[in-house]
């Protein structure tokens, strides 16, 4: 699991924090993760050279005594006011940058699990995105894809708007290459729809239009949120983020299904 430069650079900052008064204790504290000192001539310089080198395989052991050392000096009883709401400010950011860069969430142990089901694959389908948009040449697209993305790194509020502009992009793009003529947003899910990239519910089911709905109530909340970001909290946001991305991904499939079934 590899941890963005933001969440290193959150990491030395709480362990930089007086955590660390001798060499000892650093190097202590760097072999319980890795069972290696981190090379440097002072405490701080100690901390940065065994964070921004941590390998692959010791980040989330990383992220886990971090969390643990700063939760046990914030339930500590000679810690001051001030100081604990301090404390608490660097593991809410923590826990946050966390969830967005890394998709995953902290436990009380300080342990690592994921916020998406076991089974979703989340990385993957963002990598089948960008493939496939550059395969079929929707070079707005990807660019607007790979802008959002970007932007979701360090601004939780800014890339529902870009999304919004990537999922109506792909949607008219689709259209065209059906050999439709692209027009509002409704016009252009209905003619997925009757070219088979949007699918119909079962007969027996009371609405047969469950995905046409679907693809249209989602397309509101991107618009919606996207030029209001202030309505948003951090948790609709992450929300439609997943969303958006599985979505893309679903009609990409569908069209790739039914560009290789055509004679």
């Amino acid at each position: 699991m590899s941890i963005s430069n933001h969440v290193k650079g959150l990491i030395i900052q709480i362990l930089q924090d007086n955590y660390f008064s001798f060499h000892e204790e650093i190097d202590a504290f760097a072999m319980s993760i890795s069972g290696e000192v981190s090379p440097g001539s002072s405490v701080r310089l100690k901390i940065h050279n065994l964070v921004m080198s941590i390998p692959e395989q010791w980040s989330e052991e990383l992220i886990k005594r971090t969390f643990q050392k700063a939760y046990e000096r914030y339930t500590s009883h000679s810690i001051s006011t001030a100081k604990k709401k301090i404390v608490e400010f660097q593991l809410n950011n923590l826990v946050k940058m966390i969830q967005r860069t890394m998709n995953v969430t902290i436990q009380g142990d300080g342990s690592l699990m994921p916020i998406t089901p076991a089974h979703s694959n989340i990385p993957q389908q963002k990598d089948y995105i960008e493939r496939k948009l550059q395969e079929y040449g929707f070079t707005t697209i990807l660019n607007d894809y790979k802008e959002a993305n970007e932007t979701y790194q360090n601004n939780r509020r800014g890339p529902i708007g870009q999304l919004r502009v990537a999922y109506e992009g792909l949607i008219k793009e689709l259209v065209i290459r059906l050999q439709g003529t692209p027009n509002n947003v409704n016009n252009n899910l209905s003619s997925l729809v009757n070219n088979g990239i949007l699918k119909a519910t079962p007969l027996n089911h009371p609405d047969p239009n469950l995905e046409f709905n679907f693809s249209h109530k989602l397309y509101g909340l991107l618009s919606h949120y996207g030029n209001h970001p202030n309505d948003a909290d951090e948790d609709i946001i992450f929300s439609l983020f997943l969303e958006a991305t599985t979505w893309i991904y679903l009609l990409l499939k569908r069209y790739e299904t039914k560009l290789n079934s055509s004679p």
